[in-house]
Parts: C-alpha cells; sequence; structure tokens
C-alpha cells in the first residue's frame, strides 16, 4: 500500500483550491464537475503520483465532516485482495467494492477511532492516471 491522496473538505473550495495553488504552489491537476457546472472535487499534485482532493462541502445536507480532514486514501493492487486480506483480520468494509466516479476501484474502511479510510485500486480509464500519463 501507499499513500494515493488525502481528502479535505471544504465549504469554499475556490478559496481554498487559491490557497494551496497561489501560496503554497501545489498545480491543479484536475476537476471534477457537479451536474449543474459547480466544482465538486479538485485535485491538486502533491507529488510523487499523490494528491490533495479538495471536496466542495458548500452545504449539501448529509456530507460530513463539513470541513476538514475527509479522509485518506490508500492505493492498493487490488481492492478484493485487500478486502479479503482485511476481513481474516476482522476487518469489515462499510460496503463492497465499486467503481467510483473517477473511474476507479473504492471500497471503505474504518480504523478504530472511526476514521475514514478508503482503499483505490487504480484504473486505466481512472482520472488519476490519466492525469499522470500511465
Amino acid at each position: 500500500m501507499k499513500l494515493s491522496h488525502i481528502a479535505i473538505g471544504c465549504a469554499d473550495i475556490e478559496k481554498v483550491a487559491a490557497f494551496y495553488t497561489e501560496k503554497l504552489c501545489f498545480k491543479e491537476a484536475f476537476r471534477m464537475v457537479r451536474d449543474d457546472g459547480s466544482p465538486g472535487i479538485i485535485y491538486l499534485d502533491s507529488g510523487n503520483s499523490t494528491f490533495i482532493e479538495l471536496l466542495n462541502r458548500g452545504g449539501e445536507a448529509g456530507e460530513l465532516p463539513r470541513t476538514g480532514l475527509s479522509h485518506i486514501c490508500l492505493s492498493v493492487q487490488s481492492v478484493d485482495d485487500e478486502l479479503a486480506r482485511l476481513a481474516e483480520l476482522g476487518v469489515t468494509p462499510e460496503n463492497p467494492a465499486k467503481r467510483a466516479s473517477d473511474g476507479n476501484i473504492q471500497a471503505w474502511v474504518t480504523d478504530p477511532e472511526g476514521n475514514r479510510v478508503e482503499l483505490m485500486e487504480l484504473s486505466p480509464e481512472g482520472k488519476q492516471l490519466k492525469y499522470l500519463g500511465k
């Protein structure tokens, strides 16, 4: 496993993106837009095939946490194999593996204190590998 991205919930995603790009010098990698054309997620390139994922938390009911750290994401070779390994250790996923809106396969588990951990299997049709040219 390796770190894929850290996700941060943002009440004002454009303001937060400007901070990371203009002040901390991260490069915007790509955006995922909502049906209404507003940014849903902004990915920032943090080097070595890792990202900072900014999540638009501009008021949708049920999106928790509203701001701050949302989750960490670990890149795995096979989500199914990793879920099987974790099951042997007594870890139950939140839901079965599925293809996410970014084109990759994902599943979710929680640590003993309830912090969410995304397991992500990068797919050739996924936005991250396309951005990285892989």
